[in-house]
């Protein structure tokens, strides 16, 4: 839930972070970019219509009437088809070419320097803009990959897409202003629209310079929030809007579009501000992969008087690589990869101690590490191979545990009684994982069901509750 400026920043770090960080730009960034500069101008749609009419000699006039812009745009052209005695088709094409000529910009030096920086601090995967200009090109510099609009969106590594969804400036033939340009851009099986809402839904976008006035766009919002409605848990980003006005609100705000709206009066404050921010988030970060590698390091160790430290919580050992694990984002799942051959060695250890003569209490030991660790990760962050593992070594140690009252060979009693204790305590969604298992199995966990089956079935899904009483 973003309900301040820092959960908007903390949502933009995490996604650039992860890959995931788009960026939709819109006339307001050129504006902003090209603001004080003497050489060249940037212009909205309206304003770039009425600069088209002086380049071509044509009343300017005719674009304050009614109608949409590509309307008025396809009105130009035909009007001047008409003034100078061409073809429609050629008065659209030198038509764009003065559309091309008027938005052929360049910032100043020290807007590349500034933007360039804090575009690469944010490290967008891509971006898409419906601006004719080259502005994002010279802040990005050798990285930026232009893909017009009649071409196959890429990612190729170390290059940011630039994915000018309405053409080129130095692309006429990829101009898209008239009203038939929108007439081809909406058949079903146009690509833009197909690619268009997958970006936004797939990424955590931030919309810059941009007002949701484009049909492509409003569709494509449309279609990533009502169509396509799949979700991932813990990776759904939002579509974030930075809106200009005179006076900003404090805190950004949800529009009836499902869009957080962040509203800014100077687009440099901004990056300024998240450029900070970012340089706080990436000192926590640094503490956590050093964090990481602490762990990365204990896990490493598998020396007998290492493991036993761990075993006996030594200096609260096993709790603080529990509670590392109940907390670890899946990106970083990589990690398990150490943990995994760490429980085998612990496993191996309590193996080894409990075929001493008598020792059934370290029985008890190894019930307890499985259940702690069914007790503190969730399940959904234990890998299949690691819950495999456990689910064997719970149906080894379980014929010494007495779970039925009745006589057991070779019993562990504190074993019984740490599974009595224990027992109605672990998740449900872990029961109902481990009755899954012995369910499909054709033979080898007939100890771990027994055991299950000695859980308070109350709440437990009722399809193995009809399962278990087969067994009874």
């Amino acid at each position: 839930m973003i309900s301040t400026k820092e959960d908007l920043f903390q949502t933009i770090c995490n996604a650039s972070r992860l890959g995931t960080l788009g960026l939709f730009i819109g006339a307001g960034f050129s504006k902003a970019l090209l603001e004080g500069n003497t050489k060249h101008i940037a212009y909205r749609w309206g304003e770039l219509l009425e600069a088209s009419c002086e380049k071509l000699e044509i009343d300017k006039q005719l674009i304050n009437t009614n109608g949409a812009y590509p309307e008025l745009a396809t009105k130009i052209c035909q009007l001047y088809a008409d003034i100078s005695g061409k073809s429609y088709e050629l008065a659209a094409r030198e038509f764009k070419e003065k559309i091309c000529e008027l938005t052929d910009t360049y910032p100043d030096q020290e807007k590349i320097k500034n933007y360039g920086k804090w575009f690469e601090e944010i490290s967008p995967e891509w971006i898409v803009t419906t601006n004719y200009d080259t502005i994002i090109e010279s802040v990005l510099g050798g990285k930026a990959l232009s893909i017009a609009p009649d071409r196959c969106f890429c990612n190729i590594s170390g290059m940011v897409p630039v994915f000018h969804l309405h053409g080129i400036c130095r692309e006429p033939d990829s101009v898209v202003i008239t009203n038939e340009d929108y007439t081809y851009m909406f058949r079903p099986n146009d690509y833009r629209q197909a690619r268009l809402p997958f970006l936004m839904k797939e990424s955590c976008v931030l919309m810059i310079g941009y007002g949701l006035g484009d049909i492509n766009v409003i569709t494509a919002v449309d279609w990533a929030n009502n169509v396509y409605t799949n979700s991932s848990e813990g990776y759904d980003f939002p579509i974030i809007q930075l809106l200009y006005v005179d006076a900003p609100k404090p805190a950004p705000y949800i529009s009836k579009d499902n869009i957080v709206i962040y509203e800014i009066n100077n687009l440099e404050d901004f990056f300024r501000e998240l450029s900070s921010f970012m340089n706080g988030y990436n000192e926590k970060y640094d503490e956590k992969m050093k964090t990481m590698g602490e762990i990365v390091t204990y896990l490493n160790c598998t020396e007998d008087e290492h493991i036993l430290d761990f075993i006996d919580n030594k200096d609260c050992s096993k709790d603080r690589i529990l509670n590392f694990f109940k907390t670890l984002e899946p990106e970083f799942g990589y990690v398990y990869n150490v943990f995994f051959p760490f429980v085998r060695c612990v496993v191996a250890n309590l193996d080894e101690l409990s075929a001493r003569r008598g020792a059934f209490q370290e029985y008890d030991r190894k019930l307890c590490f499985i259940l702690d660790i069914f007790m503190s990760i969730p399940i959904n962050k234990i890998p299949a191979s690691l819950f495999g593992l456990l689910a064997e070594e719970l149906n080894a140690v379980a014929v010494y545990v007495n779970s039925n009252g009745e006589y057991v060979l070779g019993e562990s009693y504190s074993a019984t009684d740490s599974w009595g204790r224990y027992k109605n305590a672990i998740p449900k969604d872990v029961i109902r994982e481990l009755r899954r298992l012995t369910e499909s199995s054709q033979s080898g966990y007939d100890n771990l069901r027994k055991l299950l089956y000695s859980i308070d079935s109350e709440n437990i899904d009722s399809d193995f509750e009809r399962a278990y009483d087969i067994y009874e």
